[in-house]
């Protein structure tokens, strides 16, 4: 709702896709059910954006949608880290996100990788605008920055790492875990 909210303060050129499965029963994340679309699609129709809004509830994959997107918005409240965050970075796709969650702060650096703003429509619309003008270059440079910090590749090194000083450690030694990782 928020996002949509968010597109009617855009230019008609911009255009939303939701899309991932629906949460199931069981599930703690505050997502959307599959049953609550529909009164999610009448609300795009009523605001007159039909024709600007795909919503996807199947699994999607994620590569390809943020390979075809010009900006990844992340909304979300009570994230412990924003993994689809690291992603869409990792593609180069600049991210705006909500200022208010502490782990977002650890990786968007407004006007660099993209944004951070309140959760409120007026200046996401804002924001969504300037990660849309970042170029190719700096794209290029948003991924490569981050997958320096936390590919695959790093973080299997930074286990190995630390798989190691535990095999070379007594029971009673004490491992400084950030040292091991930052060195």
């Amino acid at each position: 709702e928020f996002l949509v909210e968010v597109l009617r303060h855009l230019p008609e050129e911009y255009k939303l896709v939701l899309a991932g499965p629906t949460i199931t029963s069981g599930e703690v994340d505050p997502g959307m059910r599959r049953d609550q679309i529909p009164q999610l699609q009448s609300n795009v129709d009523r605001a007159g954006l039909r024709s600007r809004v795909n919503i996807t509830a199947e699994f999607v994959d994620t590569a390809q949608y943020l390979a075809g997107a010009d900006v990844f918005c992340f909304p979300a409240q009570n994230e412990a880290m924003g993994t689809p965050l690291l992603e869409a970075l990792a593609s180069g796709t600049p991210v705006v996100a909500n200022s208010d969650e502490p782990s977002f702060r650890e990786w968007i650096i407004d006007g660099e990788n993209g944004f951070l703003a309140p959760l409120n429509a007026e200046k996401w619309a804002a924001a969504v605008q300037g990660a849309a003008r970042f170029d190719e270059a700096r794209r290029a440079n948003i991924s490569r920055s981050i997958t320096g910090r936390v590919s695959a590749e790093v973080i299997d090194e930074q286990y190995f790492r630390l798989l190691g000083r535990l095999c070379e450690t007594s029971r009673d030694d004490v491992i400084d875990v950030n040292e091991v990782l930052t060195t």
